[in-house]
């Protein structure tokens, strides 16, 4: 089961590198360009001053830390803050931010639907949660990814397939047992 979670994902390679990991994940499964989460944390770090360094391996980095490295590789990135009910107006992926108790975390919003959220996670694999459960966690921090000419397309890794809004479990099954391909 952990194997079909992860399935299209890289997992975060360190505690604090979810915020770096989510970028990677959107530009390579949404944007088609092959960042490594490795490149990203390391166009990070090198852009800070010694002083901060310590800062973000504690507490992790920034929303503004992944928009300069989006833009670094030639993308334009905004970071916004959104009203919850904005998450239904989302045409394509987008990172977000979840405040959890113990720490804030970086996911990959793929969209919303029949009262679920559907997560990439560079940590625990793909999710979906209820949305009234999302808008607990998510205060509107968001971080839109995009290029010149990319327009929106339907059609991606990172798309939630129409038989995901019925019943995902069902699906889940009948791949464990063998009947259906992911």
């Amino acid at each position: 089961m952990s194997q079909l979670k992860m399935q299209g994902i890289q997992r975060q390679t360190l505690d604090y590198s979810c915020g770096a990991a989510a970028l990677s994940l959107l530009l390579n499964r949404y944007l088609d360009d092959p960042v490594t989460e490795a490149q990203i944390l390391a166009d990070i770090v090198l852009r800070l001053p010694e002083s901060e360094r310590l800062e973000r391996v504690t507490d992790g980095f920034s929303m503004l830390d992944l928009k300069s490295a989006a833009e670094n590789l030639g993308y334009t990135a905004d970071g916004v803050l959104l009203p919850p009910q904005a998450v239904h107006a989302l045409k394509g992926p987008v990172i977000i931010l979840l405040h959890r108790k113990q720490l804030n975390h970086f996911v990959v919003l793929k969209g919303v639907g029949q009262g679920r959220a559907f997560l990439a996670d560079p940590a625990r694999g793909h999710l979906r949660m209820p949305l009234h459960q999302l808008l607990r966690e998510w205060q509107g921090e968001t971080l839109m990814v995009s290029r010149e000419g990319f327009g929106l397309p339907d059609q991606h890794p990172l798309g939630i397939p129409a038989r995901h809004y019925l019943s995902p479990e069902t699906d889940t099954v009948r791949v464990l047992q063998g009947l259906s391909r992911p």
